[in-house]
């Protein structure tokens, strides 16, 4: 004996392709809710590891590339560094030498000095290297004989001046590759170091990006069921 059953198939039709739907949006959203709690985070831990005086410039650096898309057929979501020249946030993940930008050195202010007074502030201004307007002036008159045989100035029969009283010096018993001073005084000890060149600065370790974004990845399951279930 036959018996034909027939039954309308369509509502289940419709729930299966709802649910791949629901489905491929939620996987969808909880990308990008792992990505934005990355920044946010990545944002977060920048204040408390230094004293920010650009905080607009710098959350703009910590960038989501790529958001996740069910309409433009896009399963990840890209977050990163919005590198600009100069910016040592790569480098402060994971520490090292940093080469200087231009030349064999790079003059770094002493902290403590007028050009620098504390490590939460800015160069000074008026004592920016660029300011400085360093160049080739006068002539140099050695004071005794062992000075002139030390050939302090490299041969060079004029020194490097500057504005606001200020002289480089190319070598140094202490600075093997010399520094900036300024005078303040009359005496010849009435000096004061504000750069020393160096031929490159070490920058230690001190952000956790990386971190931060494997932590905010775990949390892709939470996301999901979120809304995949519409959870609250």
């Amino acid at each position: 004996m036959r018996i034909d059953v027939e039954f309308d198939t369509s509502v289940l039709d419709q729930l299966n392709a709802r649910y791949e739907k629901n489905l491929a949006y939620s996987v969808a959203q909880a990308l990008n809710d792992c990505v934005k709690d990355a920044q946010a985070r990545t944002r977060a831990q920048m204040r408390e590891v230094f004293t920010i005086r650009k905080p607009d410039f710098m959350d703009k650096r910590i960038k989501i590339f790529a958001f996740a898309s069910v309409k433009q057929d896009r399963t990840f979501a890209e977050i990163g560094i919005d590198q600009r020249e100069g910016l040592l946030l790569s480098l402060l993940q994971t520490g090292g030498a940093r080469p200087p930008r231009k030349g064999r050195t790079e003059a770094v202010p002493i902290i403590g000095n007028p050009a620098r007074p504390s490590f939460a502030d800015s160069v000074t201004p008026a004592l920016q290297f660029s300011s400085l307007n360093m160049g080739l002036r006068g002539t140099y008159k050695p004071s005794n004989a062992n000075e002139k045989r030390r050939r302090t100035y490299r041969g060079s029969a004029k020194t490097w001046k500057g504005n606001q009283r200020t002289f480089m010096l190319l070598h140094t018993r202490r600075l093997a590759s010399g520094g900036v001073f300024q005078r303040t005084g009359p005496k010849r000890g009435d000096i004061r170091l504000l750069y020393a060149f160096k031929p490159h600065v070490q920058v230690r370790k001190m952000l956790t990006f990386i971190e931060i974004a494997l932590a905010s990845a775990n949390k892709f399951g939470d996301y999901f069921n979120q809304h995949f279930f519409r959870l609250k």
